[in-house]
């Protein structure tokens, strides 16, 4: 009997040293963590709920005002006016990107970036007389709303890892002092997203001895209107001409983004160039927007006049979702490449836009 006895009372005499020996503060530093990682799991949940029906809301507004923005383009199946649209309404909070298809699914115009994981898609009907003409598609990213949110567990997470290094540093001061060594945070470096189109006028010297002052005058306006429709489509931004040299930045989130609106631009300015027995001879290179003087002279000297049409692009642009949208040959400096086309169904967008832009040129001149 006196050995059953013992044998209960063990496990609660070990309990009582245990108590005796734990300190108060370490036992209630222990329940703020427990009751910190409840209401952060809580309050996780709630966000999280609330940042989803904010962006169905967000989305689906987005959408249906598109939809109604785009029916008089539509109607007059005005695609660079569906373009243009597309391009402001991606400029919005959270807006990645932004699609037009026709009833059969066909893509008709594209803005933005629009396979970014975790996005939510929303679609709204273009009504043209109680007929359905096509669907309006947009992208939204929750990305801004998760960012914030990170930031607020960042916070906590301090605070823990706070009360945490309180602990240890009064159970070290306890047994004996010791000074964990500092440890320095890795550098971020941000990604490269800007990209530089250079365009080579290489026949003007010849144009300006060969032409009358009108003509050449002309020949330069219908350049600077082809050239500010490219930009319309693609958001380039000009940056002057010098030497005979036009350069044109484009600036996306993604720099494979910028690199393809560079190469679509020169596509698109070498075919509209071509369809006139007069217009000038281009020749485009594609660098990032950081490469060396000595680098961008290199790649000018191998674009001569009287040559095929060229876009040179240099290799640092390239990777495979590039390679999925546009075909590309090597060069033998094995620093860059040439474009040889772009790859459907982006060809077929391109030429849609060719024939647009030519069509709005021909109705200025006429």
């Amino acid at each position: 009997m006196t050995q059953t006895n013992n044998n209960k009372t063990a496990p609660l005499a070990l309990l009582y040293r245990l108590a005796a020996r734990t300190q108060p503060f370490g036992f209630t530093l222990a329940l703020a963590v427990l009751l910190t990682l409840t209401c952060g799991w809580q309050l996780h949940r709630y966000l999280d709920q609330q940042t989803h029906a904010v962006s169905q809301r967000y989305g689906q507004a987005m959408a249906n005002m598109a939809a109604e923005q785009a029916e008089s383009a539509m109607l007059n199946q005005d695609r660079v006016s569906l373009t243009a649209l597309l391009a402001d309404l991606t400029k919005n909070l959270d807006v990645d990107g932004a699609t037009v298809h026709d009833v059969e699914n066909r893509l008709l115009v594209q803005s933005g970036h629009t396979t970014h994981p975790n996005s939510l898609y929303f679609s709204a009907p273009i009504v043209l007389q109680d007929s359905v003409a096509g669907y309006v598609t947009v992208t939204v990213s929750a990305n801004n709303a998760r960012a914030n949110r990170n930031r607020l567990y960042g916070r906590l997470a301090l605070t823990l890892a706070a009360l945490l290094a309180l602990t240890a540093i009064a159970s070290a001061l306890y047994r004996s002092p010791v000074q964990p060594a500092p440890t320095a945070a890795p550098a971020v470096v941000g990604p490269q997203r800007k990209v530089t189109l250079t365009l080579d006028l290489l026949n003007l010297e010849q144009l300006h001895t060969e032409l009358n002052g009108e003509a050449f005058k002309q020949l330069l306006e219908r350049f600077e209107r082809q050239l500010q429709g490219v930009i319309a489509l693609y958001g380039g931004e000009s940056l002057g001409l010098q030497d005979h040299r036009l350069t044109l930045t484009f600036c996306e989130e993604e720099r494979t983004d910028a690199s393809f609106n560079a190469i679509c631009s020169a596509e698109l300015l070498h075919a509209l160039s071509e369809q006139s027995e007069l217009a000038l001879q281009l020749g485009a290179r594609i660098l990032p927007f950081d490469a060396s003087a000595n680098l961008k002279s290199q790649y000018a000297r191998q674009l001569k006049p009287g040559g095929m049409r060229a876009t040179i692009i240099s290799v640092k642009l390239l990777d495979e979702s590039l390679s999925e949208r546009c075909q590309f040959a090597a060069r033998a400096d094995q620093r860059s490449a040439r474009v040889e086309q772009v790859l459907p169904p982006y060809k077929n967008l391109l030429e849609n836009q060719l024939t647009q832009l030519a069509g709005l040129a021909a109705d200025t001149l006429s």
